[in-house]
């Protein structure tokens, strides 16, 4: 297609069309099959502080200097592909000469099966990211201070473990300052995170399998799974769940001090099948294997796994036990969100 091909479409496109897009309610305007920008409307012009003409050279004089690469790079591949694409960018404002942000799409105009021009409209929405980002910093800020003052109740925790006069206080303060550790290492993950709605539960299991791994240098915990975002009401349970269940090899797999492997592997079922829509938590061990007549269920169990089984419930989620040869194996699967 020539230039004037290009140029065409916009002058042959008709009074009707000029007229809407002139007097639309956002930011819009017209280019050829290059880019180069044929119409601005009276909204864009207004904004822009823009002269009414029909090609513009001084874009990048709008456009935010840190969003001008990522604008012509996602220009560039929505031309190649001849499909529409869709940014946010920063945009200059004349009356004040500040950058609001924009929410930016264009979509090609296919004549006789072939791209004629582009078409784009911009809508303003600064005022809605500077909300989110301040909710985002009050978020992050709560989960620090919680993340804090959970490490201050672990640590209380910690040190009365140690000036406990009998093994069996000891044990259970050790147990208390676990479960309280892993509700502040969720919040120390999240502080990180610039989304605190959602986090990447593998990232997460990863870091808790880590710290558990330092306080038994004996046993080999290992850790399998990738990049799964998940709610963050999912996180709690589920390091919880894994904390009880690493802890509990710990204790009961490798008797007399031995140690021994300990494996944990996150599964995303987002296939169709049973498991569809959920995620696989396995922990497996090669120790003594499970007592005889085993039920996770049964009255009388351990605190731990009463926990577990009560958090499986709350959750929806169901929780498999078997003997493996040698050792025992935990299956824990769980809605990624709740129903």
């Amino acid at each position: 297609m020539t230039d004037a091909e290009g140029a065409d479409w916009w002058n042959e496109s008709g009074d009707r069309l000029r007229a809407y897009i002139e007097h639309a309610p956002r930011k819009m305007w017209a280019t050829d099959t290059v880019g180069r920008v044929r119409f601005f409307n009276r909204e864009w012009r207004d904004y822009a502080g823009l002269a009414p003409m029909t090609d513009i050279s001084n874009w990048k004089d709008i456009v935010h200097p840190d969003d001008q690469a990522d604008l012509v790079r996602i220009r560039n591949e929505g031309f190649a592909r001849g499909a529409r694409y869709d940014m946010h960018v920063r945009l200059r404002r004349a009356c004040d000469l500040m950058y609001r942000w924009h929410s930016v799409s264009v979509s090609p105009v296919p004549i006789d099966g072939r791209v004629v021009g582009w078409i784009g409209a911009a809508g303003d929405i600064h005022d809605e990211r500077e909300l989110q980002e301040r909710q985002r910093l009050m978020a992050q800020e709560i989960s620090h201070r919680v993340k804090n003052s959970l490490s201050l109740v672990a640590a209380l925790l910690s040190m009365q473990a140690r000036d406990a006069e009998d093994e069996a206080s000891r044990k259970v303060l050790m147990d208390a300052y676990s479960r309280v550790q892993t509700i502040a290492d969720v919040h120390a993950h999240l502080w990180r995170q610039s989304d605190s709605s959602i986090t990447n539960i593998g990232a997460f299991l990863e870091e808790l399998c880590l710290r558990l791994a330092e306080t038994a240098p004996e046993h080999e915990i290992s850790f399998a799974g990738g990049r799964i975002m998940v709610p963050t009401d999912r996180a709690i349970p589920l390091g919880l769940m894994l904390n009880e269940l690493v802890t509990n090899a710990l204790k009961y797999a490798y008797p007399h001090g031995k140690g021994g492997p300990i494996a944990v592997v996150l599964h995303d079922r987002t296939e169709g099948g049973p498991e569809s829509g959920r995620v696989v938590l396995e922990v497996a061990d090669r120790g003594v294997g499970l007592p005889e007549g085993f039920d996770i269920h049964a009255r009388g169990q351990s605190l731990g796994m009463r926990l577990i089984a009560n958090i499986a419930r709350q959750l929806d989620a169901t929780v498999t036990v078997a003997s493996a040869d040698p050792g025992a194996r935990f299956s824990i699967s769980i809605p990624r969100r709740p129903a």
